[in-house]
């Protein structure tokens, strides 16, 4: 406040103290347009800081309404102090204007102490909702940021599950395999592996007759560029089906090891190979049920934590739809403060109020009466300039006119003149002329 009012007496000096506007009323002779480039900018910097302030006397205003409102709000609505209190920071005291009698001594008692400012039941309502909107749709952000970091969280924690889980069924693919060739290599398991054999022994025999190819080609001469292509083509062709072929025999050593495993024995007549391997099998399954249980588990949670941000699904917009609610909400809750502090400032300019006022209160309330000052000051002097600025234009205006009334009467005395040397020789040959006929 001390730097805004020290900055009214600079303009102030600067527009009185140089006696400029003064002079024009005093010399009506000066220059009309010396200053007025000056005044133009004092005007606008006077209004500029005039609107500063207004916007600072609403801050106060929402200040002290917020201050009421809060009061109210912990005391239920009532609350009002008794008359004679004493002062203390934060606690409510009588208000009266100075000068004035209060009720009791004018012999009767106010309607109510706050006067235009008393509490209203539905703004008092209303101040509660808009706060209970705010801390839900605060609270509900916070809610669905949390939701974020989990849901990512999650997803980490299921790739690096998945991968894992991957890595378990390839491991667990592997030692099937190795059991099923264990099992169909054994004639003691002939009865288990018959469903196999037939089609293991046609793979197998399909291999081999593969690699006795390969072989032939290997050992095959090249007699030519076109021979070497033909040769290598074939290379890669035979390759291909011996890989898949490979790959087919390891699908059934896998899932004959797989049936195998879950098929009843008694382990006592087995080969400590295959013990072996079946315990191994029974602790990798062990670990694979456990991790397809959690990544279950993770899933869940991130579809639960999905259908929580609601029908639309995308929890970036939520956000900005409750950001949107909650400035919605204090725009109402500052029209509120706003409403309920000119009410108190009001309470506090009217004769014999005795409205609750807090230390607090009364500074705001002087701020706020100094600010208006300020600004109604500004009225005054912007009003002035605004005057003498009007005045300067249309004595700018005037000597314009008065510049082309002077042009005009010169261009008509220059005409005139023009005229009389025309008229002179006209008569100078009339003269001629008549001399001239008396000689006829």
């Amino acid at each position: 406040m001390s730097r805004k009012m020290s900055g009214c007496r600079k303009i102030n000096a600067k527009m009185w103290g140089t006696g400029k506007i003064g002079d024009v009323f005093k010399n009506p002779g000066m220059p009309y347009s010396k200053g007025m480039d000056e005044r133009r900018r004092t005007i606008r910097e006077m209004k500029e800081q005039q609107r500063e302030d207004l916007l600072a006397v609403d801050r106060l205003l929402e200040e002290l309404g917020a201050a009421l409102l809060g009061r109210l709000s912990s005391a239920g609505g009532a609350g009002d102090p008794e008359p004679g209190e004493e002062a203390s920071e934060g606690t409510l005291v009588p208000f009266s204007v100075p000068g004035e009698t209060s009720a009791e001594e004018r012999g009767s008692a106010p309607s109510h102490p706050w006067g235009a400012a008393r509490p209203v039941p539905e703004d008092i309502a209303a101040y509660h909702q808009l706060l209970r909107e705010i801390e839900a749709c605060e609270e509900n952000i916070r809610i669905i940021n949390a939701g974020i970091i989990r849901i990512k969280e999650l997803e980490d924690l299921v790739r690096q599950l998945e991968k894992t889980s991957a890595e378990e069924t390839k491991n667990l693919y592997g030692l099937y395999a190795r059991l099923g060739e264990l099992v169909l290599e054994d004639p003691g398991f002939a009865e288990f592996t018959e469903p196999y054999r037939k089609q293991l022994d046609y793979l197998t025999s399909k291999v081999k007759s593969l690699g006795d190819r390969l072989d032939v080609l290997a050992e095959r001469g090249d007699a030519g560029l076109f021979s070497w292509i033909g040769k290598n083509t074939q290379t890669v062709v035979i390759r291909s089906f011996l890989g898949k072929n490979q790959k087919n025999i390891r699908q059934i050593y896998a899932a004959a090891g797989e049936q195998f495993s879950s098929s009843p024995v008694r382990e006592g007549d087995l080969d400590a190979g295959i013990r072996e391997i079946l315990d191994e099998i029974r602790e990798r399954r062990k670990v694979q049920a456990e991790l397809t249980g959690e990544l279950t588990r993770l899933r869940e949670e991130r579809r639960h934590i999905g259908e929580s941000f609601g029908s639309e699904g995308n929890p970036r917009r939520r956000i900005r739809t409750l950001e949107r609610q909650i400035i919605h909400a204090r725009e109402q809750l500052r029209e509120l403060y706003l409403r309920y502090g000119a009410r108190l400032e009001g309470a506090a300019s009217s004769k014999g109020s005795e409205a609750p006022f807090t230390a607090d209160d009364r500074s705001l309330l002087d701020r706020i009466r100094q600010l208006r000052k300020t600004v109604r000051d500004y009225d005054g002097r912007i009003e002035t300039l605004e005057a003498s600025l009007a005045i300067d234009e249309e004595r700018e205006r005037i000597a314009k006119k008065e510049k082309a009334i002077a042009e005009q009467q010169q261009r008509i005395a220059v005409s005139e003149g023009i005229i009389a040397d025309l008229e002179r020789q006209i008569e100078e040959a009339r003269r001629c002329i008549e001399e001239l006929s008396k000689k006829l």
